[in-house]
């Protein structure tokens, strides 16, 4: 894109305001630019939520292996305390209290639906954009400027 961008301004004259040309140009480059944070952000958070999904195995690994190991062994006194055993399902409870319902969700949205709005709203933007940029477009160049002066070469 700016391969293309400079290639085209080489060819024109150069002038001290914004030509449509690098509004169009620049537009199209924003957009790619967009797309590819887009494309970012989606494998970030893929990797986090799969990280995610690590440790909250990883807890929960811990918690069957603390819920199995602990009411077998004895008290205080070498009996078994039934205290134990709710101090275990208590600690199973805060444990699903702090997995959150659905660990494929950061912030409450998914990587795929980012790429879902993204399949829409990229679209969009970029077709509005032209309909716009092409009405204001075919516009001016209809508007005939008195003061303009049309330089004609001079092999004339």
């Amino acid at each position: 894109m700016t391969t293309l961008m400079s290639s085209t301004n080489k060819a024109l004259p150069k002038i001290s305001y914004v030509k449509s040309i690098d509004v169009f140009l620049g537009t199209c480059f924003v957009m790619v630019f967009a797309a590819l944070l887009e494309y970012a952000t989606v494998g970030y958070l893929a990797k986090r939520i799969q990280m995610r999904k690590n440790h909250f195995a990883n807890l929960q690994r811990m918690a069957i292996q603390l819920q199995y190991s602990r009411p077998n062994e004895p008290h205080h006194h070498g009996c078994w305390d039934p205290s134990t055993s709710n101090q275990v399902h208590r600690s199973n409870n805060v444990l699903q209290q702090i997995i959150p319902i659905n660990p494929n969700q950061i912030c409450g949205i998914t990587p795929s639906d980012i790429d879902k709005y993204s399949r829409v709203v990229f679209p969009v933007c970029f077709v509005c954009f032209n309909l716009l940029y092409w009405i204001i477009y075919l516009h001016i160049s209809n508007v005939n400027y008195p003061d303009l002066v049309i330089l004609q070469s001079k092999e004339e």
